[in-house]
């Protein structure tokens, strides 16, 4: 492709993530990925370059104004605009370089396809950027398998990182405090897994640190709880309407009963959401559901004693009575599925409410 000069898209899928590479001319000019990890905000958090404060705020301002989110954190004074478009072309080169390292997928090339508005072009030689592909994927395959388990806590044992001028590797180390797992560092530092490999298998060699593999975790809930999902007003009438088409009078009175009693005992409110009802299609339950606000259902102290997966204690830290799942979901490296898991595991649990 960079010796025919060409100029397209190639899109690359594996299991629920897409990645697609822009040519122009055989050059890379940009590159897009649904990974939350190698989105721009993560990538800037990933190297100490924003807060999550600063991601959240910057997304707020982007829902307001539909800016890009480059030129808001360059607005505010987050970064520089040479030091943005460098870094775009440092986060698509990430993005090729994990590329290298898949074993399974499917692909396709769209020819003379544009660039997607809000992808800011640059000019990236596809061949230096292979060569350090290769060499970082043979570098992958020496060590992947030096850390056994996701769940392997790296316990300091002289100082870490002294020297260390890498700003990813620097904050994957200064997150090893001898209790957080690699999983739980993994998910702090919004690192790429070859990152947070190579930081903390780079420790280990020069004798900085050690893993310490605890025995394996007993199911954090028990198998057969069901999904959780959210009753509202909305959700009874649903059902009372569909008793009624049934025929079945005295179920469609209970519905109509407990969406009564859970919209106040007023049936104005029956009423005026029955109207909109037919004025406008109902809402998206998994809208609804990024709505809600999750609130701590313990004392913080309490979760001290409580087993949690890394998911939920990432969660935890950052729910605080105001924050919506939607902006947590924003402000976090997990997908959405996995977000929506530790949720519903922490409302089964007791943990949360919504």
């Amino acid at each position: 492709m960079h010796e025919g000069s060409c100029t397209g898209a190639l899109h690359f899928e594996n299991g629920p993530v897409r990645k697609s590479l822009y040519f122009d001319s055989g050059k890379i000019v940009a590159c897009a990925s649904s990974a939350p990890r190698e989105q721009l905000g993560h990538f800037l958090i990933g190297r100490g370059l924003i807060t999550e404060f600063e991601l959240g705020k910057a997304l707020e301002l982007q829902d307001e104004s539909g800016l890009m989110l480059g030129a808001i954190l360059v607005s505010i004074g987050s970064l520089t605009e040479a030091a943005l478009r460098k870094l775009l072309v440092r986060q698509c080169t990430e993005i090729v370089y994990d590329l290298l390292t898949w074993t399974d997928g499917a692909f396709s090339y769209e020819d003379r396809e544009s660039l997607p508005r809000g992808l800011v072009p640059g000019d990236i030689n596809v061949g230096p950027v292979l060569l350090q592909g290769v060499k970082r994927f043979e570098e992958w395959m020496r060590i992947r398998d030096r850390i056994p388990t996701l769940r392997a806590i790296p316990v300091s044992i002289k100082d870490l990182g002294e020297g260390e001028t890498d700003p990813v590797n620097a904050r994957i180390l200064q997150l090893v405090d001898d209790r957080r797992s690699v999983e739980e560092i993994w998910l702090e530092s919004r690192a790429s897994e070859f990152s947070l490999y190579s930081a903390l298998v780079g420790a280990l060699e020069r004798g900085e640190l050690k893993l310490a593999v605890p025995p394996p975790a007993a199911p954090v809930e028990p198998p057969g709880i069901p999904p959780f999902r959210m009753v509202s007003v909305v959700d009874l009438l649903d059902c009372a309407a569909v008793a009624g088409d049934d025929g079945d009078r005295d179920l469609a009175e209970r519905y109509l009963a407990a969406a009564r009693s859970l919209g106040g005992g007023d049936d104005r409110v029956l009423e005026r959401i029955t109207s909109d009802r037919r004025q406008a299609p109902w809402e998206d339950p998994e809208e609804r559901f990024r709505s809600y606000v999750p609130k701590l259902a313990r004392r913080p102290e309490e979760f001290i004693r409580i087993d949690l997966t890394p998911h939920q204690s990432f969660l935890l830290a950052r729910i605080d009575g105001s924050t919506s799942v939607d902006e947590l979901l924003e402000i976090s490296p997990m997908s959405s599925e996995e977000l929506e898991d530790a949720i519903t595991q922490l409302v089964a649990a007791g943990h949360i409410v919504l």
